[in-house]
């Protein structure tokens, strides 16, 4: 990965993390292009929330380099990679349950507030404006998941689906050029599947990259631009889903049949 490519949005660079002597990823190196689906697969304790983790700053490498939109990662914390533009959802849904559907989506918005404390706590006409204009712009995100109809419900009253795509809506109200989603359709039924997977496609359109861990492997070949296949840490594979699905290092890895009936 030498010869980096400048159009590249997030560059990985030999990324190394190791928990109390174990290596969770080893070497671990990949590029991804602004506004497409590339999807992170491997077995269970492969790496991929690990990797998520480190990109969105959770938890520091030991070795290696992040790139994003040509600056440098390294010893950013969550908060300021968000304002730069990534976003994260997690494995196991993240909400406020006391609040609204739409306030949870509202709060996605705290980053790219231009109000100041003094202003807020005082209610000042421009406090009031900048909450209008953020209710306007999570009742459009709500409106993209399918969620409008439940802005004024609890979130936790909400199915897990609609919990998942009301997460997933939230992390838009960042306005991240990176979205990384861990398991949106773990533990959906079909129908939910589906509405997540045209939901994923639809923020690909939106020109916001998409970085994806899913076990759902139908649901991974029918979206994903490109595959990065991760095994006990390292890397074993890149490529578009047809070279991940012909590639014999995965197949004999762990997917075997699954892959092929994908």
């Amino acid at each position: 990965m030498d010869n980096f490519r400048p159009w590249m949005i997030l560059r990985v660079m030999d990324t190394d993390v190791t928990f109390g002597g174990l290596a969770a990823l080893k070497g671990v190196s990949f590029e991804l292009r602004p506004g497409i689906i590339k999807s992170i697969i491997g077995p269970n304790g492969a790496g991929k929330s690990t990797l998520l983790n480190v990109i969105t700053g959770l938890i520091k490498a030991d070795r290696g380099t992040i790139k994003f939109k040509g600056h440098f990662l390294d010893h950013v914390p969550p908060h300021r990679i968000s304002q730069a533009g990534i976003s994260r959802t997690f494995q196991h849904v993240e909400i406020f349950e006391k609040m609204t559907v739409l306030e949870n989506v509202m709060v996605g918005r705290h980053n790219h507030m231009f109000t100041n404390f003094f202003e807020c706590g005082f209610k000042m006409p421009k406090v009031r404006r900048e909450e209008a204009r953020i209710q306007d712009e999570a009742m459009e995100l709500l409106e993209f998941t399918g969620l409008q109809s439940k802005a004024g419900e609890e979130a936790s009253s909400l199915p897990l689906g609609e919990q998942k795509l009301m997460e997933i809506a939230r992390g838009l109200a960042t306005q991240p050029d990176l979205i990384c989603l861990d398991e949106p359709a773990a533990g959906l039924n079909e129908s939910d599947t589906k509405q997540v997977s045209r939901i994923i496609e639809q923020i690909k359109l939106r020109g916001i990259a998409v970085l994806l861990i899913e076990h759902d492997m139908k649901l991974i070949m029918d979206i994903s631009d490109e595959i990065l296949v991760l095994n006990h840490g390292q890397k074993i594979a890149e490529g578009t889903p047809e070279e991940i699905q012909s590639d014999s290092k995965v197949i004999d890895a762990y997917l075997g049949g699954e892959i092929e009936n994908a």
